[in-house]
């Protein structure tokens, strides 16, 4: 049975604010932590929990809007934005947490087929940390299983990440530290602040450079010592 998960909504509208509280209580599958009319009250609120799976976001909020909200955020949880303006669509779906849009006025069976995607995302994760270290990245709003055995290494691109595996290549909306996260932390090294690599996958080490396949990766100055501490006990 699916353990129920913690939410909140934040929505500068009361109405849709009081509509999708009681859509969340009809659910099933959602405890509400919390409502917001604000994403000032939003933000405090969550710095102070830990434990919220599912935020329910209205885009355009005066002072900060959903999306500012989302960039000033460094956690990983589902964001569902909820506006009546559409054309923020294709930008929101770049962001990888974000699994839904929600063009106001919101039906509740809209709302249903979001939570069918609520439960086979978190079906996912479940899954996921159970058997394997894989974790899923969304591509062109696409969930895409991502086995760490084939990732040769990672590098920050501006305000995405370049995903190098074996035989593909993504570029992700995320930052090298929230990748980092997912990696597992005996085989994946930080080398420099702009790269993460599978020391699994290292050909040659010299003059403070790492060949790794056909790339050749810089080991930052401020993270030599460490590298070198930890190749020594591989």
């Amino acid at each position: 049975m699916m353990q129920n998960l913690n939410c909140i909504i934040i929505d500068d509208d009361k109405f849709f604010l009081k509509l999708l509280t009681r859509y969340c209580e009809r659910s099933n599958i959602l405890n509400v932590a919390g409502s917001f009319d604000n994403a000032l009250d939003g933000m405090k609120f969550l710095k102070s929990r830990s434990d919220i799976d599912l935020i329910f976001l209205d885009i355009h909020m005066p002072v900060i809007s959903g999306i500012d909200l989302i960039d000033s955020l460094d956690r990983e949880c589902m964001f569902i934005l909820t506006t009546a303006d559409e054309t923020y669509a294709l930008q929101a779906y770049q962001y990888p947490y974000v699994i839904d849009y929600l063009l106001k006025p919101i039906s509740e069976e809209r709302f249903a087929l979001s939570m069918d995607k609520v439960k086979r995302i978190h079906k996912l994760d479940i899954n996921t940390t159970e058997t394997d270290n894989s974790f899923f990245v969304n591509v062109n709003k696409r969930l895409i299983k991502i086995n760490p055995d084939d990732v040769l290494y990672i590098q920050a691109n501006g305000d995405y990440i370049d995903l190098f595996l074996k035989k593909e290549r993504y570029l992700i909306h995320s930052t090298v530290k929230r990748i980092l996260d997912k990696l597992p932390e005996d085989v994946f090294i930080r080398v420099h602040r702009s790269y993460i690599i599978n020391s699994r996958e290292i050909i040659d080490i010299q003059d403070n450079t790492i060949l790794l396949a056909k790339k050749v990766i810089p080991i930052g100055r401020s993270y030599r010592k460490a590298f070198y501490d930890r190749i020594q006990k591989l």
